[in-house]
């Protein structure tokens, strides 16, 4: 199982991924890596709690149950919503709303887990 630090990293490198692709003809597989950014955030917090989910449901439970997470379920469910539909209904996205759902959607789920876990 990955533990905090793997799941951290894994965040910053889907990020990453998406910052870098915004940049070329592909650039709706951005929400795409936002939404793996904040996958494995949510991971890190979970493995700090010894919880280690393999399906997006099983996940899914955990931000809508768990009093530390359930302020950024809305967030995270947005940035699904989005990735699935710029891969499977292929639409898309200008520069200034993929940028818009980072910033209203990752940057939030950033900042609470940071919270949460004392900084990373």
């Amino acid at each position: 199982m990955p533990d905090k630090r793997a799941h951290l990293a894994g965040s910053r490198k889907s990020e990453e991924f998406g910052d870098f692709v915004l940049s070329t003809d592909y650039k709706q597989w951005a929400i795409t890596g936002y939404f793996y950014s904040a996958l494995h955030l949510i991971d890190a917090f979970l493995a700090t709690l010894d919880q280690h989910p393999k399906e997006h449901y099983r996940r899914d439970s955990y931000l809508a149950r768990l009093s530390d997470l359930k302020a950024i379920y809305g967030n995270y469910r947005m940035l699904e919503t989005e990735s699935r539909r710029a891969r499977y209904d292929l639409s898309s996205f200008s520069d200034g709303e993929i940028g818009q759902l980072k910033s209203d959607y990752l940057d939030p789920i950033k900042q609470h887990i940071s919270v949460l876990m004392g900084g990373v």
